[in-house]
């Protein structure tokens, strides 16, 4: 006869919960956003036209830019800030960005802070910077999904 310890088991289950269980989150929000993101992006400048940024994604297959000016990142145009803006007084990428500071994510972050920013602030895309700043990718709902 062998003596066991069926501690924390009950029906041979193992009943001690996960980190991402205790804080509460769905199967999938603990990846890192580097795991979801995608690496590959486009970028164009602020001063480039609606036209020209909708060439941009169309020549690169992708369905949103990072706007960077002189290196630094101004923010992300998705497809549907393109088609709202198009034919409208000739405006630029930079008539589209508010004149806050991007809103970024930096990938080492979980995919539930990710979820949190996006309804927070009701976007669908964002870039995704490392800790040191440099864009990464971006994340968008889809990858998430």
């Amino acid at each position: 006869m062998s003596r066991h310890s069926p501690a924390r088991s009950s029906g041979g289950l193992y009943l001690e919960s996960t980190r991402a269980e205790q804080l509460g989150l769905l199967p999938g929000e603990e990846r890192s956003i580097r795991e979801v993101m995608t690496p590959r992006f486009a970028t164009v400048t602020g001063g480039a036209s609606i036209r020209e940024a909708v060439e941009r994604m169309y020549r690169e297959g992708v369905s949103a830019l990072v706007v960077c000016e002189g290196g630094r990142l101004q923010g992300l145009v998705i497809e549907r800030d393109l088609a709202l803006r198009a034919g409208r007084d000739d405006p630029t990428v930079a008539d589209l960005l508010g004149p806050h500071e991007p809103l970024v994510c930096r990938d080492d972050q979980l995919v539930a802070d990710a979820l949190t920013m996006f309804k927070q602030h009701r976007v669908s895309a964002v870039p995704v910077v490392t800790p040191e700043g440099a864009v990464a990718g971006v994340l968008s709902a889809v990858e998430i999904a």
